[in-house]
């Protein structure tokens, strides 16, 4: 009886096998993010400052991950006596290196927003200037929390400077700059940032432009509080009770109650409600 020849195969190398199976997808475990609970816990319990506000550093570089502002509560402690404790804010990049922290745009942005928000401005503003010493330029977040400090300090200079040098404001620069301004009654210098803001294209929030009103029927002229209703109505804000209040009040106290209780007919017309503070200087 014929027997079909059979044809020996020899064994696959072991190299190869090992590359055949290594090259086969295999199952990817799901990256697993940091939670605010664990970011917590880990803070809490970290025997080291330095390590504290590293780890904290490494999770805000997990790609999706956000740190909420517990966690810069959490950490403030420890951040400020790493702070304390090295002296300067180059001395504390140079440590956070040592500890295997690479020193990136989002570190300075972290660090920036965690000692601003401890008010620990002196810190804060040697960050800013180490920003561009380590090759970096800042961007506007940055700007704008040391044009609040500048505001803070009643630093106008300052201020003008930083203006000057980073040309770029947003929206929430004008807003600061006017907060401050209207705190502080400086009636000229709100006017011209408000101007400003208006030729930039943006448009100020409800309670903007209510600080502006407020300053306004303080220290600027009826006629420039007449031009900020007309404003208002023109661009579509809704006039609040404040508002009507505070252009009702300035006008009894230049002694035209007539206009004053025109522009109260005028508010009940729009369908605001006057308050006892909108009465009172009609009936003294």
């Amino acid at each position: 009886m014929l027997h079909a020849a059979r044809r020996w195969t020899p064994p696959l190398p072991a190299a190869l096998a090992a590359a055949s199976f290594a090259s086969k997808p295999q199952p990817q475990r799901p990256l697993q993010l940091p939670t605010p609970q664990l970011v917590d816990a880990v803070i809490s319990r970290c025997p080291s400052d330095g390590l504290a506000l590293s780890f904290f550093l490494w999770c805000a570089r997990r790609p999706g991950y956000f740190h909420p502002s517990s966690s810069f509560d959490r950490l403030l402690p420890a951040a400020t006596r790493f702070a304390s404790r090295l002296g300067t804010a180059h001395a504390l990049l140079r440590e956070l290196q040592c500890l295997g922290c690479p020193i990136k745009p989002q570190t300075f942005l972290l660090l920036v927003r965690l000692y601003w928000r401890g008010g620990l401005y002196p810190v804060v503003l040697e960050l800013f200037d180490q920003i561009r010493l380590w090759g970096f330029h800042p961007n506007v977040f940055a700007v704008n929390v040391v044009l609040d400090i500048h505001l803070r300090k009643g630093d106008l200079n300052a201020v003008r400077c930083a203006l000057q040098h980073y040309p770029a404001p947003n929206y929430l620069t004008y807003a600061i700059v006017l907060t401050h301004l209207c705190r502080a009654g400086g009636w000229s210098g709100v006017r011209s940032c408000f101007m400003e803001m208006l030729r930039q294209g943006f448009q100020p929030s409800a309670a903007s432009l209510m600080a502006i009103f407020s300053c306004c029927s303080k220290a600027g002229t009826m006629s420039e509080l007449l031009q900020l209703l007309s404003f208002a109505h023109v661009s579509g804000c809704q006039l609040t009770s404040a508002m009507w209040t505070c252009s009702i009040a300035r006008l009894c106290r230049e002694g035209r109650l007539e206009e004053a209780s025109s522009m109260l007919a005028k508010m009940v017309d729009s369908g605001t409600s006057p308050s006892v503070v909108t009465y009172t200087p009609l009936v003294r």
